[in-house]
């Protein structure tokens, strides 16, 4: 049996020490390098593909572009946003969050495809009604008119959330939906102006309140739920989806119309 002498084993860990250190450096170094050739570009591109398809105004404290944030993705990064409702004539908000990162495949993006394929929201509150006329405030996105390419798309994979309140208000029904998500993911598609949203994970519902009666107050959610929105025609289609409640099971399908 062989067994490396004490000075040996010293010198092969000071080398693999180097070799690390070495290593960090020039990963930091590519990071810094490509932070700073890309920044401004992929800003600019960011701001014009949001301004295109959301159309309502976005108040943002601070953009900035990291390699390192998320990686192996690269991220673009919004901190104190504020999002405001698709109603005509008002300033309230639709959503709050400390941070939005959008994020791009660092392949992808290397070889030039400039396309978001996560979204990550932390610390953040949404706000969804329906009005007694039956006018949503969630109605933010412009219309695609063209199929040209665009330098920068949207193709979500997956939609992180990470301490993320939602309180869905539907005035014309007198219904309120509160819940939370903590550590939760839903993937996204989309395709003729219809979104197919998939979530699967823990929900907590705060409260939920129909007429006069309330259900699931302070209550641990299961869900496993398919929707598809049409956007063209303001209609929520729920495909067969359950949730569960501790050891009891629900089944949920239907359409709902916006303006019913």
């Amino acid at each position: 049996m062989y067994f490396c002498s004490v000075p040996r084993y010293i010198s092969l860990i000071k080398r693999i020490l180097i070799y690390t250190l070495v290593a960090v450096v020039m990963l930091l170094s590519i990071a810094g390098t490509l932070s700073y050739v890309y920044q401004d570009k992929i800003i600019a591109l960011f701001i014009n593909a949001a301004n295109e398809k959301i159309k309502t105004p976005v108040q943002v404290e601070k953009i900035n572009f990291s390699i390192l944030e998320r990686f192996p993705s690269i991220a673009v990064s919004l901190h104190n946003v504020n999002i405001q409702e698709g109603i005509e004539g008002s300033q309230e908000s639709l959503g709050k969050a400390r941070n939005i990162a959008f994020a791009f495949n660092l392949f992808g993006f290397l070889r030039g495809d400039y396309v978001i394929d996560q979204v990550y929201i932390e610390d953040a509150e949404v706000f969804l009604k329906i009005l007694p006329s039956g006018e949503v405030n969630y109605s933010i996105f412009e219309k695609d008119t063209t199929a040209a390419k665009q330098s920068l798309s949207f193709k979500l994979e997956k939609i992180n959330l990470d301490n993320v309140l939602f309180t869905y208000g539907d005035l014309k029904r007198d219904q309120e939906y509160v819940l939370y998500a903590d550590k939760t993911t839903a993937q996204l598609a989309s395709h003729n102006q219809v979104y197919d949203i998939a979530i699967n994970g823990q929900i907590e519902s705060r409260h939920i309140r129909i007429d006069q009666d309330s259900y699931f107050q302070d209550k641990a959610l299961s869900i496993k739920a398919l929707l598809n929105y049409h956007l063209e025609k303001d209609s929520l289609n729920i495909q067969p989806s359950t949730f569960f409640v501790h050891d009891s099971e629900f089944s949920v399908l239907g359409v709902y119309h916006g303006a019913d």
